[in-house]
């Protein structure tokens, strides 16, 4: 995550500044996710824009042992608008891993 986030603020800084002072990384982080090797859980919004869902089943379709989960009536803060199926989808993961 701090990977991702960074790429992001690297890349609204080229965008807003068009500074020379920030580096972006060689390789973004999208583009070695298939690399991941922990089991990973990808969390979607039944409303959330199609762009983000579509994100959101690359990952899935991506990263090995990856378990995708659309949330009914969510948009893109899953864990704002339904925020008790959020934790319940969470926690089941999270149990069946400690599981293992």
């Amino acid at each position: 995550m701090r990977e991702i986030v960074t790429e992001n603020l690297v890349v609204n800084l080229f965008l807003l500044f068009d500074t020379k002072l920030v580096q972006r990384p060689d390789i973004p982080a999208f583009q070695r996710i298939s690399q991941m090797s922990v089991p990973t859980l990808i969390i979607s919004g039944e409303r959330d824009h199609p762009d983000a869902r579509a994100n959101a089943d690359r990952a899935a379709a991506t990263i090995p042992r990856a378990r995708k989960v659309v949330i009914p009536g969510a948009a893109h803060l899953v864990n704002v608008d339904q925020p008790e199926e959020f934790n319940r989808v969470v926690l089941a993961f999270l149990s069946n891993l400690s599981k293992r």
